[in-house]
């Protein structure tokens, strides 16, 4: 996707800072701004499947999150200078284009907002996981299961964004039964193998590498994957649509 999007975007470029003129051609106008967009909303995705799939698990994945919605910020800033420079364009195909990234690059930024804010439980869950395998160490200290009851009901009722991939809610209530069913046998052995073990793969599998198991299905669903390959499909319509201005 970087790749065509890449390519569409040098032969956008170089032709609006060639040939300039007093009077910009469309080319010239919306260009720059709709490759910057584009850029703008690959960079966005690039930071979503970091957060979602790459970083560790807690708080550095809290911590991703908030800086995607700093770069949300900057899409929203993006979308309103293309908004700006194609008021009164008398080229109506160019104006639709412009109009359609526009709003796919806000509606993508507001449902991005809503995966976020369905992602945050997620972290709060891991720090809760994460407590009650850390309270395994010490034998001589009571083994924690407070709140992993409650949780489990939480992640049961929670609401999945995008809704058709679910694997990040669903895998953590796996980990809530496991670490719940590792504490039990503890509270009730002194075996220090078993104990070393647990502590070892508390959750019985790589976090990272279960939750990237939903990759494909975000890709497919989530809000910025599509609005990336539509907003590729609208840059290489502009260009099309505005080649004659590179020839003049």
């Amino acid at each position: 996707m970087r790749t065509q999007i890449g390519l569409v975007a040098l032969i956008v470029l170089a032709s609006s800072c060639s040939n300039r003129s007093a009077d910009p051609t469309v080319r010239e106008q919306l260009g720059p701004r709709l490759v910057s967009l584009a850029e703008t909303v690959e960079r966005a995705q690039q930071m979503a499947d970091s957060a979602r799939y790459r970083v560790e698990r807690g708080e550095p994945m809290r911590e991703a999150l908030a800086l995607l919605r700093g770069m949300l910020d900057e899409l929203r800033g993006k979308a309103a200078e293309l908004a700006l420079a194609a008021v009164d364009l008398e080229d109506p195909q160019a104006a639709a284009v412009a109009r359609q990234s526009v709003e796919l690059a806000l509606t993508s930024a507001d449902d991005t907002d809503e995966e976020i804010a369905a992602l945050l439980p997620l972290v709060d869950a891991d720090g809760v996981l994460a407590s009650a395998a850390t309270s395994w160490r010490d034998p001589k200290v009571a083994i924690a299961d407070d709140g992993l009851e409650d949780l489990q009901a939480d992640l049961a009722a929670a609401t999945a964004k995008p809704g058709e991939c679910r694997l990040l809610w669903d895998n953590r209530s796996r980990w809530v039964d496991l670490v719940a069913q590792r504490g039990a046998q503890l509270r009730t052995t002194k075996d220090d193998a078993l104990r070393d073990a647990f502590l070892a793969d508390p959750y019985g599998e790589d976090q990272r590498r279960a939750d990237a198991a939903d990759r494909e299905c975000w890709q497919k669903h989530g809000a910025l994957p599509k609005a990336l390959t539509d907003l590729r499909v609208l840059v290489t319509r502009f260009d099309e649509l505005t080649r004659a201005d590179a020839l003049q």
